[in-house]
């Protein structure tokens, strides 16, 4: 007859197995218990289905704290309401420690290629990238976001809509022109880098 074993045991195999994930072989090293008992285990108490069960589980959790992240963003950024922007920090917070356990290491930023900007439609383009680039940055560093931010982006995307209704416009009126129009490149300077002449 076989080596008996506790029921602490068994649930530390069955989670090793089931919830982390680990093959039939390494529970054996991590337990001591033999990778025959443990294939017996699991056939006796259904570890299979409870592992497909754990992992659709897993998933449909990060799906929806994704879904949940983004609508507390698009929240804040439609109310610009403080217990929104301190929501969003809170969530934030928890997805960058869950994000830095797995990886064992801080999140490292995106590197972007700088365009050239030429036109109207460029700096519309830049700066919509430079919005989702920004909005990126703040789901996964939570420490980027405040309230300043947040009304930092809000700013940016009246900006961003304001141009682009000139640029219509302006397009419907004429042909389109080359350069950036000397009114935009005023209104860039004024309201997003904030240089005063």
């Amino acid at each position: 007859m076989g080596q008996e074993y506790s029921m602490e045991v068994v649930e530390r195999a069955e989670e090793l197995y089931c919830v982390e994930g680990h093959t039939f072989d390494a529970v054996a090293t991590l337990t001591g218990v033999a990778a025959s008992t443990l294939k017996r285990w699991s056939d006796r108490y259904n570890w299979q289905e409870k592992k497909e069960e754990i992992r659709q589980a897993l998933s449909s959790i990060r799906a929806n704290t994704i879904k949940l992240r983004a609508k507390l963003i698009e929240n804040c950024l439609n109310t610009l309401n403080a217990q929104d922007a301190f929501a969003v920090s809170a969530i934030e917070g928890l997805a960058q420690r869950a994000t830095q356990i797995a990886l064992k290491q801080p999140a490292a930023p995106a590197v972007e290629n700088l365009r050239e900007i030429k036109t109207d439609e460029d700096a519309i383009t830049a700066l919509e990238e430079a919005i989702q680039i920004k909005l990126n940055s703040m789901l996964t560093n939570p420490g980027q976001v405040s309230l300043a931010s947040v009304k930092e982006i809000k700013t940016v995307s009246e900006f961003i809509s304001g141009m682009r209704a000139k640029v219509s416009k302006t397009d419907a009126g004429a042909g389109k022109r080359k350069g950036l129009s000397a009114d935009a490149a005023d209104q860039l300077r004024r309201e997003i880098l904030g240089i005063k002449q």
